[in-house]
């Protein structure tokens, strides 16, 4: 079944974010600061700093003495990828890399922005875009390994009470102990009658929903706010208010407003849904594809990268 403009709009999105988040060799200079001033330095310096050259060998020495392993480590990957890639008869024009980059631009006016916010030069995004689309053509693609259970979809309302960060182990505790005691008299009230939505309004701290009673956005299996607050929503019967439920973030209550069974969709709709569950959850495969990648293959280093 051909992909809809919607699910290719999720794989280039899920593609952008993954590639911008992916870290790597981060030049803490901003480039577009740095202008050329004078006449060109002679060959072998690529700068003067008030009359003092700066030779590319001594340049060369401070990056590998700087980000020597961290570069190493990025290049050994995708050259392990190319490795396998060329094993399969994998192949990518610079024609696709283009489009795909062009695909990516277009999803996002502030594109060239998000790149100088986080020191990522074109070349390294376009090296790292091409990784990845090779990565995806070595990796079956195989939504039938979403299930129709994974397709239920849950709506449901929280209240969350943050802890706040500590200096030390004694105001760790006592931010926790503070915590705590916010929510679980939040909780008395739900059990005294207090509606629940008006209990979020007066004690949730997550701003984006406090306002609207609680209600987040439905989400379905596998893709939850937080693993904890998913396994328990899941768990739920509507109407149902949890125990607490404590996670990185600090302290939630949820009330598990609806459940839509994943079964109940449309054969269509199952399998939209199902593309787009496997897109989303393509980084996951493409971190275990190679991990098993790098396991069995031989690689040997300098003992010094100098």
């Amino acid at each position: 079944m051909k992909p809809s403009s919607k699910t290719r709009g999720c794989r280039v999105q899920a593609l952008k974010i993954a590639l911008l988040m992916a870290g790597g060799l981060f030049f803490l200079a901003d480039p577009l600061s740095l202008k050329a001033q004078g006449n060109a330095p002679p060959p072998g310096v690529l700068a003067t700093l008030n009359g003092e050259p700066v030779t590319r060998d001594e340049f060369m020495k401070v990056l590998l003495s700087w980000y020597g392993q961290t570069a190493l480590d990025e290049y050994l990957n995708s050259r392990l990828v190319e490795q396998e890639a060329k094993k399969r008869d994998v192949a990518l024009t610079d024609k696709e890399i283009s489009d795909q980059l062009q695909a990516i631009r277009k999803s996002s006016r502030d594109f060239d922005a998000q790149l100088a916010q986080q020191r990522i030069t074109l070349p390294y995004f376009t090296n790292r875009l091409k990784i990845n689309l090779l990565m995806r053509r070595m990796i079956p693609q195989k939504p039938e390994l979403i299930s129709d259970d994974d397709l239920d979809e849950a709506r449901l309302s929280h209240i969350v009470v943050l802890v706040k960060p500590a200096q030390n182990q004694a105001e760790a505790a006592t931010n926790e102990a503070a915590a705590r005691a916010k929510i679980e008299k939040a909780a008395a009230e739900i059990k005294g009658g207090l509606d629940f939505g008006e209990a979020a309004r007066k004690y949730s701290e997550d701003t984006a929903t406090a306002s609207r009673g609680g209600q987040m956005e439905p989400f379905a299996r596998r893709s939850g706010p937080t693993k904890e607050v998913e396994d328990a929503a899941f768990a739920m019967k509507p109407g149902e208010v949890s125990n607490l439920i404590k996670t990185s973030y600090g302290y939630h209550l949820i009330q598990l407003n609806e459940l839509k069974p994943g079964k109940s969709l449309s054969d269509e709709q199952k399998a939209q849904k199902k593309m787009q569950a496997f897109e989303k959850s393509l980084p996951l495969y493409m971190e275990s594809w190679f991990s098993a990648l790098k396991a069995r293959s031989k690689i040997e280093r300098a003992e010094k990268i100098e």
